[in-house]
């Protein structure tokens, strides 16, 4: 009866633990340097805030940022514009160094796109989200944290993010 009592409680407890969260981290490139030189021109007002809030969100991990004027390898360039799909944002490893990190990345903020319109946050969410990407984040499949897909109320790296970025740098 005892083990019947313990596996049945062994068993409950597998089931009631919260979920796991879900991330691809190892397939995401990241930058090649901890030091992100990160470099854009003609951005929107909304754009220039999106990388702001960005680089913030990355200042407490060990990456800084930095913004340079002219593209000398390795950067990132970030670029806003009414592209044709509908899609919030992407980033592109233009330059890889090799198959786990990237010399230039581009990071394109769609302008067109009806979900992100006016909305300041929407950008902030999704600058941070593609700018995770440029760190080696995947998507995560839990709220709390701007590596969700799509739109969502959460702007911001959470702990589990910053200590993946921390530990990939």
């Amino acid at each position: 009866m005892r083990r019947t009592v313990g596996f049945l409680t062994v068993l409950a407890s597998l089931f009631l633990v919260a979920p796991v969260a879900n991330a691809t981290h190892a397939s995401t490139p990241h930058f090649t340097t901890n030091m992100f030189r990160i470099y854009y021109d003609n951005l929107t007002s909304l754009g220039v805030a999106a990388v702001t809030h960005a680089r913030n969100n990355l200042n407490p991990t060990d990456v800084t940022t930095s913004q340079i004027s002219s593209k000398t390898s390795p950067y990132i360039y970030v670029r806003d514009a009414d592209y044709p799909d509908n899609f919030l944002g992407n980033s592109l490893c233009e330059v890889p160094s090799s198959s786990t990190s990237c010399l230039i990345y581009l990071i394109r903020l769609n302008s067109a796109s009806n979900q992100l319109a006016s909305v300041q946050s929407r950008w902030n969410k999704t600058a941070c989200h593609e700018f995770g990407h440029t760190a080696g984040l995947g998507h995560r499949t839990t709220s709390g944290t701007c590596m969700v897909q799509g739109i969502s109320t959460y702007w911001n790296f959470d702990q589990h993010d910053k200590d993946t970025i921390n530990a990939g740098y």
